[in-house]
């Protein structure tokens, strides 16, 4: 039996980085070195089928469509370098990311959240510093504080906007809400 993986160390923690940061990134957890040799049946290439996207990320999609998966340890016959860049793997990243996951637009949003927090919590210590000691703040500290706070404020409404319209293109690609594996029938 072969090697487990094709290609040097740099290839196995790119990938290790690759399967560790979609699961972070998405509600789904994949196990890594996913091999898209597969030996499936009629019932879920059909329901594979199902999906009618057209950015495909096949582990992905086998995890959703569900049915029973057993794993099996394959040998690659060549230790030669990986047919998948680094490049191709932050492309690959970002398009399983962006196709499973709404978790950056919601980060995005929580951040913009927590700077305008933190901003309006400046520019009140900057107000009761100014009303209570009579000490007006120097020009550039209340200028950054708006400038922070109106930043956070941006930025939690894009990700507002963004979260909808991942909602959007989610309900676009039409994906299956439920795959019937069998319906029994009684006989009338």
């Amino acid at each position: 039996m072969g090697p487990l993986h094709k290609g040097g160390w740099f290839e196995r923690l790119s990938g290790q980085w690759f399967w560790s940061l979609f699961n972070w990134l998405s509600d789904m957890q994949l196990p890594a070195n996913l091999v898209t040799a597969r030996l499936m049946s009629r019932r879920y290439v059909d329901a594979l089928l199902q999906h009618r996207e057209r950015e495909v990320f096949m582990a992905g999609l086998w995890h959703i469509t569900g049915f029973a998966q057993t794993a099996l340890t394959v040998g690659k016959l060549s230790n030669s370098s990986s047919t998948y860049t680094f490049r191709k793997k932050v492309s690959l990243l970002v398009n399983s990311i962006t196709s499973f996951s709404n978790a950056p637009l919601v980060g995005i949003f929580y951040t913009g959240v927590t700077i305008s927090l933190m901003a309006a919590a400046y520019v009140v210590f900057l107000l009761v510093h100014w009303l209570f000691f009579n000490r007006p703040p120097s020009g550039w500290t209340s200028v950054m504080a708006s400038i922070w706070l109106i930043g956070g404020l941006l930025m939690s409404s894009v990700g507002v906007i963004g979260i909808y319209l991942s909602k959007v293109f989610l309900e676009t690609k039409q994906r299956p809400y439920t795959i019937v594996r069998q319906v029994f029938r009684r006989p009338l």
